[in-house]
């Protein structure tokens, strides 16, 4: 599958960005409001700064635009039940050059009694190159107690990361790639995991040194 690009001549240098290929999954609705989510595969440019989703009713026509940062997943909330969508995202960097859009898809937005949607997205940067931090963002549907853990590739507990309560929203906690004694870890995959509500969901990361 091949990816439209755009080429931007920016202070005599050549700067590439290759929008990637959203894919969208009906989210579950609260509320009487319908919603979509929105995920996408993150971007390897060093001097990324964040995506933007754009969506509307109309194909190729977009009335709506939002900033995500650095997320690769995202509600789309306060969407008129039944109604079909079309979305597209972007790249951007930090002086200010953006993407073309990506290969736009669509859905139709639904109220559903399903339970709600937990949502734990992919770390960035990802490998972490220690020193360095990563960070990890999730979505809570409902205010609750979390816990975000490591794990090393053995099952072995590394680091507890957070254990609090938390409201609804989008939440960014980051690792600097120490244990729980505050010293790096090892090169190599580790896990980090998110527990909530009787909700546990897990990715996979790189650290290199």
């Amino acid at each position: 599958m091949s990816f439209p690009t755009r080429i931007l001549n920016w202070m005599s240098s050549l700067f590439v960005l290759i929008p990637i290929l959203p894919h969208v999954s009906l989210g579950q609705g609260q509320q009487n409001q319908a919603t979509l989510v929105v995920e996408w595969q993150p971007n390897s440019e060093p001097d990324l700064a964040g995506y933007r989703i754009y969506y509307g009713t109309k194909s190729r026509t977009y009335s709506q635009v939002v900033d995500v940062g650095k997320v690769t997943q995202y509600r789309l909330g306060d969407l008129q039940p039944g109604t079909r969508y079309f979305i597209a995202v972007t790249a951007y960097d930090f002086s200010g050059n953006e993407s073309n859009f990506s290969d736009e898809v669509s859905a139709e937005a639904q109220v559903t009694s399903t339970p709600e949607v937990y949502l734990l997205c992919q770390n960035y940067p990802n490998p972490i190159s220690l020193p360095s931090e990563t960070t990890i963002s999730f979505y809570l549907p409902s205010k609750g107690l979390i816990s975000l853990e490591i794990y090393d590739i053995l099952g072995k507990r590394v680091r507890v990361l957070s254990q609090d309560e938390m409201d609804i929203g989008l939440h960014t906690v980051q690792w600097d790639g120490c244990n729980q004694q505050g010293y790096p870890v090892s090169t190599g995959t580790y896990f980090y995991v998110l527990k909530a509500n009787k909700i546990l969901l897990s990715k996979r990361l790189i650290v290199v040194h």
